[in-house]
């Protein structure tokens, strides 16, 4: 009887450690850094010392133009992560009406497509990575070519995200957006996703200004391939460090569980309030990671 309750002791232990541990996120934690950072190597430095794991490479900033430039910030950012310890999980291909995948002129489209493609073409010199984010579109959209260029995304993706996914090895991670933006809720974002395999959805939290966090991650489920994760005031993107604004992290986090999300929690917040001290800029984000973690240990 004593060996019995030793052992049913003993499961009981284990059973409530699984349980803590199904409650506790077990995503490593990533942060944006744009390619035209002032003092890249330094940051990347401090992202790895705060205990980040992963990089996003935002080449937004870039002028692809200028080639050279962008090879040679490309080659510094890849020696500065390697020596930081930090592996690349996705690049940003740079967003506006040149690179706008929905753009209903043709001769437009061609250029815009050209860009996004000379985009990737650059970014090989990163080395390996998993996704790479594509805004689907340009902003404003007035309601009456709303519908003409959700038809054009659509038609454009079904080319170039098997393309990309054929000459590149890389998915396309198509981001949710705000305002105007197509794919700016759940229900265009499910319209997207359902015709085309070939595409993932990148979810960035601050930019849902129609419904909460939790309800899109329900309902884009399994197609959520990564993330950026900022806070914000639901009236428009803020991209503060969570715990500023007024995102519910424990609902989004157990939903995105029950999804099976497997990629890094990324951050991708504004540094302006850090701008004179950078180095607290990652720490501070590792801790409102860490304190993310804690309020899903300790929640009901």
């Amino acid at each position: 009887m004593k060996v019995l309750c030793s052992l049913i002791t003993a499961l009981a232990a284990i059973l409530c450690c699984q349980a803590e541990t199904d409650r506790v996120p077990s995503w490593e934690p990533g942060v944006s850094i744009p390619l035209n950072n002032q003092d890249l190597e330094e940051n990347i430095a401090w992202a790895g010392e705060a205990g980040f794991k992963w990089l996003e490479l935002d080449m937004t900033p870039c002028d692809i133009d200028d080639q050279a430039t962008v090879r040679k910030q490309i080659d510094t950012y890849a020696k500065a992560a390697k020596q930081a310890g930090l592996k690349i999980w996705s690049i940003h291909i740079p967003f506006g009406p040149d690179f706008d995948p929905s753009e209903t002129d043709q001769a437009k489209l061609e250029k815009c497509v050209s860009n996004i493609i000379s985009s990737l073409e650059l970014a090989r010199r990163i080395g390996p990575y998993h996704k790479a984010i594509l805004h689907p579109s340009f902003e404003p959209i007035p309601a009456d070519k709303r519908e003409a260029k959700l038809r054009q995304l659509k038609k454009t993706l079904q080319t170039l995200a098997p393309q990309v996914e054929k000459d590149y090895q890389v998915r396309l991670a198509i981001e949710c957006l705000p305002r105007t933006c197509l794919i700016n809720d759940s229900a265009e974002a499910t319209e997207l996703f359902q015709d085309n395999p070939f595409i993932d959805n990148c979810f960035d939290v601050n930019h849902l200004l129609k419904e909460n966090q939790e309800h899109y991650a329900k309902v884009v489920g399994k197609r959520i391939a990564t993330l950026h994760i900022s806070d914000y005031d639901r009236i428009n993107e803020r991209h503060w460090i969570p715990g500023k604004g007024v995102i519910q992290w424990v609902p989004l986090i157990r939903q995105l569980q029950a999804d099976g999300y497997q990629g890094p929690f990324m951050f991708e917040v504004t540094t302006t309030p850090w701008k004179d001290n950078m180095r607290q800029f990652y720490i501070d984000l590792i801790q409102s990671w860490e304190k993310i973690k804690s309020d899903c240990k300790n929640a009901d």
